[in-house]
């Protein structure tokens, strides 16, 4: 979802789907500033509208009629990663009822120290999300979801990376009866 900010302090949205010619549902409503490095620095106002007919293509104005005023907290900790990686990316959202989804932010982001801006809405949970990458194409993830806005000294490890065994880097005669085999990792998901 688009949305614009006019100067009368109301919000233009503009949603798209593939599918029925209209949905009714909910329209949620987040305003926030960011800092100079594009993170959510204070959270202004959320207000939220049930019964809200949508259409595809279609622009929509005046759906949220006021916002609450909100808090501001911090989800706060560290992080531990294997040490042939490097801290690359992280990523904030926040949950309400279960599946309505605002992402915060999603950007680079090296420091293995944090305290993200967080905002305190009854009933949402955040969701944390950190990638480290290494040599060749060497990615651990991890999500965190169901943190209360105000988590503090948070410990995140970062699992390990599985190093491939079989095929040998460089192998010729590589085919769909090759068996691949890889180090294995406690709670991981292969793909």
């Amino acid at each position: 979802v688009q949305t614009t900010a006019t100067d009368s302090g109301t919000f233009l949205m503009t949603v798209n789907w593939a599918g029925a010619d209209s949905l009714p549902g909910t329209v949620h409503a987040l305003y926030w500033r960011r800092d100079a490095g594009g993170l959510p620095a204070t959270f202004l106002g959320y207000g939220a509208r049930a019964g809200v007919v949508l259409y595809p293509g279609g622009t929509h104005s005046g759906v949220v009629d006021s916002l609450d005023s909100l808090g501001t907290s911090a989800l706060s900790g560290a992080c531990s990663i294997p040490p042939e990686l490097t801290l690359s990316r992280a990523s904030v959202s926040v949950v309400m009822g279960g599946s309505v989804v605002f992402t915060l932010f999603d950007q680079p982001y090296a420091s293995t120290n944090f305290s993200f801006a967080s905002p305190v809405i009854p009933g949402a949970t955040m969701t944390l999300f950190l990638a480290a990458t290494g040599t060749g194409n060497a990615i651990s993830e991890i999500f965190k979801a169901g943190l209360p806005a105000n988590a503090a000294n948070l410990n995140i490890t970062l699992p390990d990376v599985p190093q491939p065994s079989l095929p040998v880097d460089g192998a010729s005669g590589v085919d769909t009866g090759t068996v691949f085999a890889w180090s294995s990792m406690s709670g991981a998901i292969y793909v």
